[in-house]
C-alpha cells in the first residue's frame, strides 16, 4: 500500500508536497528551455549532416572539373599494347598519331679488357668526357681495384663503375654513362697511355655527335635557279611563300635554289608536300606576296603575243643513256636514261622529215659526249613529278645532280655525298612544274670530324644511340626513351619497346574512371536531396519524441523540424534547378543538359515513381558510355566549360554545383556554420537562464518553507491557547 502523505500536526496540511508543486509550477518555463535545447541539439547534429553531405557532393564535383579529376587525366594507349605509354595534358583532347619505334635510347656501356687481379696498372693522367663534362683523373699505379675505386670516386657523377670477373683471378673494369643516346657516349683523352694499356680506350679518334640544325627559309637565301638557258621558256619566274616565320615555304611556280654551304658527310632531310595548283595561282599569287621575280613575271604573263598570233609549236624529245655527260653551258648534267622534251616552234618550210634529222644528228653528238649551245637539252619536267637536286663544285666547274621524285612519302632524306660524289654543294634546288610544293622540317645534320686529342672506347657492351621514331613518314630522333615531351603536343611519351611497324598511339580519357566518378557524383546529390528533404517536409515524427513536447498522437501530419527553415528549403531548391538548367555547347554535336547523356529523374512517359517525386536523378549506364565514347569533350564541357577562354572553367552542371554550395560549406561565414552557431549560441543563453531560474527557485523553496513554517507556529499557537482557555475558563451549566 501506498505510504500516507505526510500532515503537518498543526495545521494538518501536507506542507512538503505544497511546496513542491508550487516550484513545479515554477519550473515549466525551465522544462521548455530544457525542451528547446535538446531540439537545437538535434538540429545541431542535423545541420552536420547536411554540412557532411554538402561538402561531399562540392568534393565530387570539384573532383570532375579539376586538375586531378579523371577527365583531366589522359591515358596515352598504342595498337601494339605496351610498346608505347604515356600521359596528356588535361587541354589535350582525343589525338592520334602513328608512329614506329625503330630503336630505343641506350646508355653507353663499355669494358676493359681482362685483367689479372693483381696486376700492376701503370701510373698516368687521363680525362673522361661525357656530353661535355669532363673528369681529370690522376692515377698513382696500382692493381684494378685501385683504378676501379679512382673512378668511382671522382666521376660518379657522369658513369657508374664496376667490375665483372670473367674468371679465377680475372676482372674487367666495366662502365656505364649516366647520360642516354648519343651524347652520352664516353671519350677518351689518354696522353700516358694508361686507359689503352687496360683496353678502356681505343686507339681510334673518338667522333663527336652530329648536329642537326633547322634550316629556316628567307629571300637571302632562296632564288631563282635555272639550269639552262632554254630552261627560262619552260620554267616561269619562281614564286613562293615564306611560312611560320621561315619554317616552310610554298614555291608557288617556277625553280629555286637554296644557297648554303654543306660538306660532303651532312644529311639532308625534309618534308614535301605536293598540292593541285588552282588556276588563279598560274596568273599571280593573290595573296600579294612571293619571290624576288613576281613584278617580272607579272610582266612575261601579261606581255606577249596573244593566242591568235602564237606561233604553231611541235615537241621535241631528246633521250640521254646512261653515264652520258650533257654540258649545259657552264653546267654539266649526268644523264641516267634521261628523257627531255621541249616545245618548239614549227617553220613554214619544215616538214617532219628534217626534223627527224636533225633530232638524229643531236642524239648522234649527245653519245659523243658533245653538245650544241643552240640544241642543248632542257631536263624534262614532268608535272606529275617533283625535282630536287644539288649545285657542287667540280674543280672549279659548277655541276648539278639531281632526282625526279613520286613523292609517295613526304619525307625526304639524302647524304650530300650520294648527290654530289663526295663534293660539297653550294645548294639546293626544287622544282614543281604541275602543282604547289611545300617544304618543311627543312634540317641538315652536320658530321664533325673526328677529333685526334680524343679516343673511342675499345670494348662496347652497349653503343650510344638515340630512340629513333618513323612519325609519318619523318624521321626523330631523341636522346631519351622516356618523357618524350616534343613528338606529340601536350603529350609526354615513354617508349618501352620496338614496334613491327607503325603502330596507332591514341589520346584518351579514363572512361572507366569518369563513369565511376558520375556515379559517384549521383549518388552524393541524391543522399543530399533525399536527407535535405526529410528534413524540410511536414510529418517528421522522429523529432516529437522529446521530453515535455505536446505530441497528439491522432495528428499524422505535425510540423518537421526544418519545416519552416528557408535555408533548407532554398538548398533544396538551388540543387533541383542546378542539374536541370541547360548549359552552352560549342561542340557539334554538343550535350546541354544532363538528359543527353543518360542522367535524368526518369524517362519520359514513366510512371509517376516515389524516385520522380523526390526529385532523384537516375544514370542510364549505357547511354553514359556511348557519349563518353563517341565525344568525350563535349561530354567534359557539359560538365565544365571555359566561356571566357581564360584557362578557368567557369559554367558547367560541375561548376555550378561547386559555386552554388560553396558559401554553404565555407568554414568561417558559411550558412550552415552560421546557423549552427546560431543555434549553439542559444543553447548557452538557455543554459544562463536555467542556471539563473534555478537559483531563484532555490530561494523561493526557502521563503516558501519559511512561510509555511509560520503558518505552522500560528496555528499552532492559536491551537495551544484555546486548549489554554477551555481548560481555565469555567464552561457554564
Amino acid at each position: 500500500m501506498p505510504a500516507p502523505p505526510v500532515m503537518d500536526l498543526g495545521s494538518g496540511i501536507n506542507t512538503q508536497e505544497t511546496i513542491q508543486k508550487l516550484l513545479e509550477l515554477e519550473r515549466r518555463p525551465l522544462a521548455r528551455l530544457e525542451q528547446q535545447n535538446q531540439i537545437n541539439e538535434i538540429k545541431i547534429k542535423a545541420w552536420g549532416d547536411v554540412r557532411k553531405l554538402t561538402t561531399q557532393l562540392e568534393d565530387r564535383s570539384r573532383k570532375l572539373h579539376s586538375f586531378t579529376g579523371s577527365f583531366a587525366i589522359k591515358d596515352v594507349v598504342s595498337s601494339d599494347p605496351g610498346a608505347i605509354t604515356g600521359m596528356a595534358a588535361p587541354h589535350v583532347g582525343e589525338a592520334r598519331q602513328e608512329l614506329e619505334v625503330k630503336q630505343l635510347a641506350t646508355h653507353h656501356r663499355i669494358h676493359s679488357d681482362a685483367l689479372s687481379t693483381d696486376a700492376e696498372i701503370s701510373a698516368g693522367t687521363f680525362t673522361i668526357e661525357v656530353n661535355g663534362t669532363k673528369v681529370d683523373f690522376e692515377f698513382k699505379g696500382g692493381p684494378p681495384n685501385a683504378l676501379l675505386q679512382l673512378l668511382r670516386q671522382r666521376g660518379s657523377s657522369i658513369f657508374d663503375a664496376s667490375t665483372v670477373n670473367p674468371g679465377p683471378d680475372r676482372t674487367m673494369i666495366s662502365m656505364q654513362s649516366k647520360v642516354s643516346g648519343e651524347r652520352g657516349a664516353f671519350q677518351f683523352t689518354d696522353p700516358d697511355g694508361l686507359l689503352q694499356q687496360i683496353g678502356l680506350a681505343g686507339t681510334e679518334a673518338a667522333v663527336g655527335r652530329a648536329e642537326t640544325i633547322d634550316l629556316k627559309f628567307d629571300s637571302n637565301v632562296v632564288n631563282k635557279f635555272s639550269l639552262s638557258p632554254d630552261e627560262a621558256d619552260q620554267l616561269e619566274a619562281p614564286r613562293f611563300d615564306i611560312l611560320n616565320n621561315g619554317d616552310g615555304m610554298i614555291l608557288r611556280k617556277g625553280a629555286v635554289v637554296y644557297k648554303r654551304d654543306f660538306a660532303a658527310g651532312d644529311k639532308l632531310s625534309m618534308v614535301l608536300i605536293r598540292t593541285a595548283r588552282p588556276e588563279a595561282q598560274n596568273n599571280g599569287n593573290p595573296n600579294g606576296t612571293g619571290g624576288p621575280d613576281s613584278a617580272s613575271d607579272s610582266a612575261e604573263t601579261n606581255g606577249g603575243d596573244s593566242a591568235e598570233h602564237r606561233p604553231e609549236m611541235r615537241t621535241e624529245t631528246i633521250s640521254v643513256g646512261p653515264d652520258i655527260n650533257v654540258r649545259i653551258g657552264d653546267v654539266e648534267l649526268r644523264g641516267e636514261n634521261l628523257t627531255r622534251e621541249r616545245q618548239v616552234p614549227v617553220a613554214a618550210d619544215a616538214d617532219e622529215n628534217q626534223a627527224d634529222e636533225s633530232q638524229a644528228e643531236n642524239a648522234d653528238a649527245n653519245e659523243a659526249g658533245e653538245t650544241d649551245d643552240t640544241n642543248r637539252p632542257t631536263p624534262t619536267l614532268d608535272p606529275d613529278k617533283v625535282v630536287i637536286g644539288v649545285v657542287y663544285n667540280d674543280n672549279g666547274t659548277p655541276r648539278t645532280n639531281h632526282r625526279e621524285l613520286e613523292l609517295d612519302k613526304g619525307q625526304i632524306q639524302f647524304t650530300i655525298e650520294e648527290m654530289s660524289g663526295g663534293r660539297p654543294v653550294q645548294g639546293v634546288y626544287f622544282i614543281a612544274p604541275g602543282a604547289d610544293l611545300e617544304i618543311s622540317h627543312f634540317q641538315v645534320s652536320e658530321q664533325p670530324d673526328a677529333d685526334s686529342n680524343q679516343l673511342a672506347a675499345k670494348n662496347e657492351t652497349t653503343p650510344a644511340q638515340d630512340a629513333v621514331m618513323d612519325i609519318n613518314g619523318i624521321e626523330v630522333r631523341r636522346p631519351q626513351n622516356k618523357e618524350i615531351t616534343d613528338v606529340m603536343d601536350g603529350v609526354s611519351l615513354d617508349l618501352n619497346r620496338p614496334t613491327n611497324g607503325p603502330v596507332e598511339v591514341r589520346v584518351q580519357t579514363r572512361n572507366d574512371e569518369i563513369v565511376q566518378e558520375i556515379v559517384d557524383w549521383v549518388q552524393a546529390y541524391n543522399e543530399l536531396v533525399n536527407f535535405t528533404r526529410e528534413l524540410s517536409r511536414s510529418g517528421r515524427r522522429e523529432f516529437t519524441g522529446l521530453s515535455g513536447r505536446d505530441v497528439n498522437p491522432d495528428d499524422e501530419e505535425q510540423p518537421g523540424l526544418f519545416s519552416t527553415d528557408s535555408t533548407l528549403r532554398q538548398l533544396l531548391a538551388n540543387l533541383r534547378s542546378t542539374v536541370s538548367s541547360v548549359y552552352p555547347s560549342t561542340r557539334r554535336p554538343g550535350f546541354r543538359v544532363l538528359a543527353d547523356i543518360g542522367i535524368s529523374s526518369g524517362d519520359v512517359g514513366q510512371n509517376w515513381d516515389d524516385d520522380m517525386q523526390r526529385g532523384l536523378l537516375r544514370i542510364d549506364e549505357n547511354k553514359l558510355i556511348d557519349a563518353l565514347s563517341n565525344n568525350p569533350e563535349a561530354v567534359r564541357e557539359l560538365f565544365a566549360s571555359d566561356t571566357n577562354e581564360d584557362s578557368i572553367p567557369d559554367n558547367g552542371v560541375a561548376v555550378n554545383m561547386q559555386n552554388m554550395l560553396r558559401p554553404y560549406n565555407t568554414s568561417a561565414g558559411g550558412l550552415i556554420s552560421a546557423r549552427i552557431d546560431l543555434l549553439r549560441t542559444e543553447i548557452t543563453n538557455n543554459k544562463d537562464e536555467i542556471r539563473r531560474k534555478e537559483l531563484s527557485l532555490n530561494d523561493k523553496e526557502q521563503e516558501l518553507r519559511r512561510r509555511f513554517g509560520r503558518m505552522e507556529r500560528a496555528v499552532n499557537e492559536n491551537r495551544s491557547m484555546g486548549q489554554y482557555l477551555n481548560r481555565n475558563i469555567p464552561q457554564g451549566n
